[in-house]
């Protein structure tokens, strides 16, 4: 374990943010930790960071951990820690699971204080408590252990430095403790038969339009739908293309494409995008189509993913149904007005004709 205090130069770190935000009147806390997207430098949160560790001199310096293992094998490396503020800090350092949120399908890592069940639970720190004094960073090293008979497939998780001293924010007459945390990920292959697949589910629609939307052209519609990764390889990234068919058969719109990153084997993510200027009624189809970029497996070079999906949905705006029936309604009982009133001229017509007209003269009494 090397401790330095030359950091004028590190500049960049690949760091997951922790996000966390408890709210309770009794000082509750709770947290969630956020990673940056994979393949991309981020900045640390202006405090810390943690990287893999670069020798000095190296030309591209790593930003994740990217691991090969059997079943039973175990690797080692080195993670570096790094105060950047001019006082004390003091971390808890602990391995993560990573997961995908449901919605949006972000990357993220565990809490501390949840049960990890594979990379979490395989990496072992030497350490979960450390102070770094300022301006200072530490290398330390870590085990990766894969046990016997874990699946072929790749896995991740990472390692986080989280801050044992959590900020304190108020707002209005709520008072919310914030947990600060940094992570690098770790991304495991299990070596042996990679089988990737994804699938497109929950395709569906919904009317968000207002209750004149009709009239004034601002009509309004969410198209929702999932995406699942039914493999064992990650999916790094992948687009998601909708379109909107009417009736006819027409496009009536595209809406933007949804990029989806590092979604992991099991998991599935939803997605909800607004379509503005939606049609005023009727049936709509929507289609989606996912097409990753391609996708290492064992024995291939790549593979390209694509998954497909379609639903049909209705557009109802209710408010002119009920002007439409007013409408009908009134037609209708005017109709009957006037039929019942040609009825009755035709009656009054018909007494008019059988009455002077239809009468004989009365006969003479006969004389007497």
């Amino acid at each position: 374990m090397r401790t330095r205090t030359r950091l004028g130069a590190r500049a960049r770190y690949k760091v997951v943010r922790l996000v966390a935000a408890g709210l309770t009147a009794l000082l509750a806390t709770s947290f969630a930790i956020l990673a940056a997207p994979a393949g991309a430098w981020a900045a640390s949160n202006g405090q810390w960071a943690i990287e893999p560790y670069n020798p000095p001199g190296t030309a591209a310096g790593r930003s994740i951990f990217d691991f090969s293992a059997n079943p039973g094998q175990s690797v080692t490396d080195e993670a570096t820690l790094a105060n950047l503020t001019a006082k004390p800090l003091s971390f808890h350092l602990y391995a993560a699971d990573a997961y995908n949120t449901p919605k949006g399908g972000g990357f993220a890592l565990r809490l501390a204080r949840q049960r990890q069940h594979e990379v979490g639970a395989w990496v072992h720190l030497p350490f979960s408590q450390y102070t770094l004094a300022p301006r200072t960073e530490v290398t330390f090293p870590f085990k990766l252990a894969v046990p016997l008979g874990v699946g072929a497939g790749e896995y991740a998780g990472g390692i986080v430095a989280e801050s044992t001293a959590p900020a304190h924010q108020v707002h209005g007459h709520v008072r919310i403790l914030v947990h600060l945390g940094v992570g690098v990920r770790i991304y495991l292959r299990v070596l042996g038969g990679i089988q990737p697949g994804i699938a497109v589910t929950g395709v569906g629609g919904a009317n968000r339009s207002g209750t004149w939307a009709w009239a004034t052209g601002d009509q309004k519609a969410d198209i929702s739908f999932s995406v699942a990764n039914t493999g064992n390889a990650i999916v790094n990234e992948a687009e998601a293309n909708v379109r909107v068919v009417d009736v006819l058969g027409r496009t009536v719109a595209r809406l933007r494409p949804v990029l989806i990153s590092a979604l992991l084997p099991g998991s599935r993510a939803s997605f909800t995008e607004h379509w503005a200027h939606a049609s005023i009624a009727g049936p709509e189809r929507v289609d989606v189509t996912v097409t990753s970029l391609p996708v290492q497996t064992v024995g291939l070079s790549s593979v390209r993913l694509v998954a497909r999906a379609s639903a049909t949905f209705w557009i109802v705006p209710w408010t002119l149904v009920l002007v439409v029936l007013a409408a009908l309604a009134l037609a209708v009982a005017w109709m009957r007005h006037l039929r019942r009133k040609r009825r009755l001229e035709i009656l009054r017509l018909s007494l008019a004709l059988s009455g002077p007209q239809g009468a004989q003269p009365a006969a003479a009494p006969p004389g007497g």
